[in-house]
């Protein structure tokens, strides 16, 4: 039930048309540059070509497929408010994570340990005057 709300949301009913149109699109431009290299005035770069566009269009179904899954997976997800919530109250999930700080442990070389300071002093200047 929720994949069939998913495909017919309005973004991805613009999303289907959209890569509807580009593989018919693609296929067309395939064809066409295909009868080109197979003419009297054709070249293996006209056949080439014929080729590309059906790649094009197999990597625009691939992405369409690619972004299909992770919504349903990935930002689809949610999870409930608290263990006592209506199973229907339901949240998404948070993507942002906060940056993990002093994630390896000091280095005993000194010039590691001053280069680390260093880079910790800049950081902290960036933090104080908002500037990267």
């Amino acid at each position: 039930m929720a994949m069939r709300r998913l495909l017919l949301s309005p973004r991805w009913l613009a999303l289907h048309a959209l890569t509807v149109g580009c593989v018919a699109g693609f296929a067309w431009l395939g064809v066409w540059q295909w009868d080109a290299g197979s003419g009297p005035n054709g070249t293996l770069r006209n056949l080439a070509y014929g080729i590309q566009w059906w790649v094009f269009a197999g990597f625009a179904v691939f992405m369409w497929w690619r972004m299909l899954r992770a919504e349903a997976t990935g930002s689809g997800e949610t999870v409930a408010r608290d263990a006592g919530a209506d199973a229907t109250a339901e949240r998404p999930i948070p993507r942002y994570h906060p940056p993990v700080r002093n994630a390896w442990p000091d280095d005993d070389d000194a010039e590691v340990a001053a280069y680390n300071r260093l880079l910790a002093s800049l950081n902290a200047r960036a933090d104080r005057t908002g500037r990267p």
